[in-house]
């Protein structure tokens, strides 16, 4: 979301301007930091947005989304064998079963997971993009999708899960992610994948603070953040939306946290 923010006035309880040069003792110089960024995604706990300027784009001539279908294993494969080949959509999303189903994809009962690539630009290389991703998974897709209107639903899918957690998994191991969030989680109301990023999206009926902490502390073997985006107000304030940081991003975070909100006046519960 950042990089579309051309500037952002955000109001902040104190009053004077921040000098961040040296928010963290032994580590000078962070006045590069995207405070852009923390604002956007500190859910309110590092000032309130009063104004956003955001970048402008060109209509693409072209919006196509395809979608492949087949098991976890070989949405798995193929998602890999694009990537490694080049390709760069402007989405790449694998699709748990529930949520395809949401999407008018498939049903679930059949298990198939959904393999979802969308390109922009112009009609021929749009069509050339999602050709080399066709090529690369061996297989044509079997729905072509114009427009927005698929992405459109995911959001509004996503929307309706009650708790949902974002893994930060390293692009190969999503599946891995995947399976400990089911093994602390149990039976996922949905999941959802961006390929390029390994970032993982569980949907949970609901999640307790003791459920919570044991995903993060075993993610946390793998360096792996975990974000609680949505849960009851309850298990937000046990456990934190952030949880537990790295030890330097974590002094950095509640140095600038310091800074902004001296007296503790924005109270969203970012770490236990």
């Amino acid at each position: 979301m950042a990089p579309l923010i051309a500037a952002l006035v955000a109001l902040a309880p104190a009053a004077a301007a921040a000098d961040l040069t040296d928010a963290v003792p032994g580590h000078p110089g962070v006045t590069a930091f995207d405070l852009a960024k923390l604002v956007v995604g500190g859910h309110g706990a590092y000032g309130v947005i009063a104004e956003a300027h955001l970048r402008l784009r060109a209509l693409p001539r072209a919006d196509r989304t395809a979608v492949w279908r087949g098991s976890a294993a070989w949405v798995a494969r193929a998602a890999a064998a694009a990537l490694a080949a080049g390709a760069a959509p402007a989405a790449l999303e694998a699709v748990a079963p529930e949520l395809g189903e949401a999407l008018g994809w498939g049903p679930a009962a059949a298990g198939r997971w959904s393999l979802a690539a969308r390109s922009l630009g112009s009609p021929a290389a749009v069509d050339e993009e999602l050709d080399s991703v066709a090529a690369a998974a061996g297989a044509r897709p079997e729905r072509l999708e114009t427009g927005e209107d698929a992405w459109s639903r995911w959001r509004a899918a996503v929307g309706t899960w009650p708790v949902v957690l974002r893994i930060g998994a390293d692009p190969g191991h999503w599946a891995e992610a995947l399976a400990l969030a089911g093994r602390h989680l149990g039976d996922a109301v949905g999941a959802s994948v961006t390929v390029p990023r390994g970032t993982v999206r569980v949907g949970a009926a609901c999640c307790g603070a003791g459920a919570a902490r044991a995903l993060r502390a075993e993610a946390a073997r793998r360096r792996w953040p975990v974000t609680l985006e949505r849960a009851d107000a309850e298990t937000r304030n046990a456990v934190g939306i952030w949880g537990e940081l790295p030890p330097a991003v974590a002094a950095l975070a509640k140095a600038l946290k310091a800074t902004f909100d001296p007296g503790g006046c924005l109270a969203a519960p970012l770490w236990a």
